[in-house]
């Protein structure tokens, strides 16, 4: 939604009006659609369902380093395929994405190391603060920025006159970095 609002908004700056943009919002609104259908056909080739119980195709996980998301994710068995980090919201605020079945057995293993700091918190063996992130599925039917969406992306980029729009909106994006000096003011100050 973001790289449409981006591009939608770089369309009305060079054409100087929402009018005069008009037919480029169109275009952009229509890659958007078509991306959408092959999005839904490459998360059905892959056997996916769009929602299990509550799980949805991306979890939000606020409480959780990337560093203990990956640890976290390499807990889960028989995985249907690759859980991501989608995103990186802040140093402590993940987005993952993947098969929803995929992220209900992460947020079962959240739950697990969750008990099992709390019991160490309880024997006194560690202080401070009880691993116990923020989970909450997003209202989504695709897990954007996955690798299972990569062949998707390709086809996408093909489409014309608009390809750089298509390949912008699908390809998987890698997570953020932040620099060694936000790191460190984030440290100092929690």
């Amino acid at each position: 939604q973001g790289i449409l609002g981006v591009h939608m908004v770089r369309a009305i700056i060079d054409a100087g009006s929402i009018e005069a943009a008009r037919d480029a919002i169109g275009e952009i609104l229509a890659i958007a659609a078509l991306i959408g259908a092959a999005g839904t056909r490459e998360a059905r080739a892959h056997g996916m369902v769009p929602r299990y119980g509550e799980a949805t195709p991306m979890l939000s996980v606020k409480g959780i380093m990337p560093r203990q998301a990956d640890e976290l994710i390499a807990r889960v068995n028989d995985a249907r395929g690759p859980i991501a980090v989608a995103v990186i919201n802040a140093m402590d605020h993940v987005v993952l994405s993947g098969h929803p079945q995929d992220l209900a057995s992460f947020a079962v293993e959240v739950g697990k190391e969750h008990a099992h700091q709390a019991q160490l918190r309880a024997d006194k063996v560690r202080g401070g603060r009880v691993f116990d992130p923020t989970l909450e599925y997003l209202d989504v039917t695709l897990p954007f920025h996955s690798p299972l969406m990569e062949p998707m992306a390709s086809r996408a980029a093909s489409i014309e006159p608009a390809s750089m729009i298509a390949r912008t909106m699908c390809t998987p994006r890698m997570p953020c970095e932040w620099p060694s000096s936000a790191r460190g003011a984030a440290w100092a100050t929690s």
